[in-house]
């Protein structure tokens, strides 16, 4: 949980103009393939539920999704 913590500060900060590097190793290493980018809760809710009606599990190992409150 920590190491998606670490990539979770990671993505924000390249979001936030930062270098993507440090999101970039940190996907590799824990074997994420897709990050979404989320600006509210009911955001989170609605990605959650359709990817669960689609893939029929949520979260599947390799992606990973959480709000962001932006700047």
């Amino acid at each position: 949980m920590a190491d998606m913590r670490a990539f979770q500060a990671a993505v924000t900060r390249w979001a936030r103009g930062g270098p993507d590097g440090p999101a970039r190793d940190l996907a590799e290493s824990l074997g994420v393939r897709t990050a979404v980018l989320l600006e509210g809760l009911s955001d989170l809710a609605a990605v959650e539920a359709l990817a669960s009606g689609v893939a029929g599990i949520w979260p599947p190992r390799e992606c990973v999704s959480y709000r962001w409150a932006g700047r």
